[in-house]
């Protein structure tokens, strides 16, 4: 099997590799292999916590590059002037009174030293119920406190493989989790099930509107043959057009939807 081969490969290069491979006029065989290769890493059967299958979506999604590097490239091109990070209890985030027009006003970390505030009022906190970042909202904070300034003129446009991997990996990714949190769902009763099956597909539904993927296989996603069979099995027809129209199921669907008809 070629995805057994793959996994015994080493990481780095071989996400180097799949990434030439879809680089190319004629990327059929990278995404075969990209694909295969994903059914076997994210394997809903496999533990949530499995370390080798992080590792694996990590290089993939930088296509073979240090995830953190890569984290930092995308970064770079990010043109939006609010930061809007959000954090839970007990992070650790600033407060300036000489930039904020409002109380309230919190910095991350990132944003605090990055911006001016040499000489101003401020302190240092532990979030006690969370909240996220104000760097660039002039509702609650001034112009000269903001280091995120950017506008379409000063930021370069996004290479065009940059996000290449991470385009074909992340719905996968997503709808990973998904099928875990779905499947993890033990509640007896079966109106709570239903509800739960509710919450699945709207999850699903959003995935579909939210640019992940291309206008036309959107359009054509729900009405491929397979769909009655995978939404019987519990997948919801979303998923079909999310995974790239009528083509490509993942494995434990396809084995869910012979289980549903024997």
């Amino acid at each position: 099997m070629m995805a057994a081969s793959l996994l015994r490969r080493d990481k780095k290069s071989t996400a180097a590799q799949l990434k030439a491979d879809l680089s190319r006029t004629d990327n059929s065989s990278g995404v075969r292999q990209l694909q295969e290769l994903l059914d076997c890493v994210l394997n809903p059967e496999k533990p949530a916590g499995d370390t080798e299958a992080l590792d694996w979506c990590k290089y993939l999604l930088a296509g073979g590059e240090g995830f953190e590097e890569f984290c930092k490239t995308v970064r770079s091109y990010d043109n939006a002037t609010l930061c809007g990070l959000v954090w839970t209890a007990n992070f650790v985030a600033y407060r300036c009174r000489t930039c904020g027009i409002s109380p309230c006003m919190s910095l991350c970390a990132e944003c605090f030293n990055n911006g001016d505030h040499s000489g101003h009022d401020f302190n240092m906190f532990r979030s006690q119920a969370g909240g996220a970042c104000d760097c660039g909202d002039s509702n609650v904070m001034r112009e000269s406190g903001r280091h995120r300034l950017k506008t379409g003129e000063n930021v370069p446009s996004v290479p065009s493989d940059l996000l290449l991997m991470s385009e074909l990996v992340l719905p996968r990714f997503i709808v990973c989790i998904i099928q875990y949190l779905r499947d993890g769902y033990t509640e007896p009763g079966q109106e709570e099930n239903v509800y739960a099956q509710k919450n699945y597909e709207k999850y699903l539904s959003a995935l579909k509107g939210s640019g992940l993927v291309p206008a036309e296989e959107k359009a054509v996603g729900g009405a491929g043959p397979g769909v009655a069979d995978l939404a019987a099995s519990g997948a919801g027809p979303g998923a079909v057009s999310l995974l790239g129209g009528t083509g490509w199921r993942p494995k434990c669907w396809k084995e869910k939807e012979s289980e549903a008809k024997q």
